[in-house]
């Protein structure tokens, strides 16, 4: 048992403790991000209490060791802030500690990595973030740990293939906001508010699809630098470029329109 009253913590302030221990006890501690929330609960009950408090509370309430807390507290700084990050690419226990190795921006440059690239091999991720020594072999390590012509071109296609998949989700969310707007029909505060998001979305999808997929071509003012071009007229992908702008300029918008623009939209997001 926590003798509250030797740790100068009065029966009006034991409910707030209390209500923190079923918090904790609530947590799914098989959960990898479960280790975050314990942190976040614990930095919220040493408003109640100092530190060394809430250890002993927490070792005799929750059952956890200081160990157990310190490590949480961690987890919750440095990880804290990527939590949904680390929740959409259903980080691991074990990645969350080994990232919890790096320091300061060394965690911020680990998860960015992860993010852009995919999964990781460990011991490429800890050389990234500085907390192991390279090998002196490095063949066979992570593109991002080599300096050659080889690893740039898997760099190239790794960030294409996921810049595709950020790609075609600015074409779902579009295809999305145009069907809102038919359902607001078009007039009113919320139509506002969607037309807003539609030009923001789709100029995001513009420049993504300029960087991705278009044409390169060169300028004579510029001979050294490749411009995005969209394609010829005749081309296919033209039909594209029509309905992206017609979304960038949306107070013309109507339900004749935006069904023509979703067809096209649709033609990229159905399987």
């Amino acid at each position: 048992m926590f003798d509250y009253e030797a740790h100068g913590i009065g029966p009006e302030r034991r409910a707030v403790f209390h209500s923190y221990a079923e918090q904790i006890a609530a947590l799914d501690r098989d959960q990898p991000l479960s280790l975050i929330d314990l942190g976040r609960i614990l930095t919220e009950v040493e408003q109640e209490a100092d530190e060394a408090v809430v250890d002993a509370w927490a070792a005799a309430c929750c059952h956890l060791t200081i160990e157990d807390c310190e490590q949480a507290r961690l987890a919750h700084f440095a990880l804290g802030p990527h939590y949904h990050r680390l929740q959409a690419m259903d980080a691991s226990r074990d990645l969350l500690l080994r990232l919890l190795e790096g320091v300061d921006e060394d965690v911020d440059h680990g998860i960015d990595a992860l993010e852009t690239y995919g999964p990781i091999p460990a011991l490429d991720l800890e050389i990234l973030m500085g907390t192991t020594e390279p090998p002196a072999d490095r063949t066979a390590c992570h593109p991002l740990l080599r300096f050659d012509r080889a690893a740039l071109e898997e760099l190239i296609a790794i960030k294409t293939k996921s810049g595709v998949q950020i790609f075609l989700g600015k074409i779902a969310r579009l295809n999305e906001l145009t069907l809102r707007l038919e359902e607001a029909g078009f007039q009113g505060s919320e139509a506002v508010e969607i037309r807003r998001d539609l030009v923001a979305t789709a100029q995001e999808a513009i420049v993504l699809f300029e960087n991705l997929a278009l044409l390169p071509h060169r300028r004579i003012n510029n001979p050294d630098v490749l411009h995005a071009s969209w394609p010829p007229v005749a081309s296919a992908w033209s039909e594209l470029d029509e309905a992206l702008r017609k979304l960038e300029y949306p107070d013309n918008l109507n339900k004749d329109n935006t069904a023509s623009v979703r067809a096209v939209l649709e033609r990229l997001t159905s399987v």
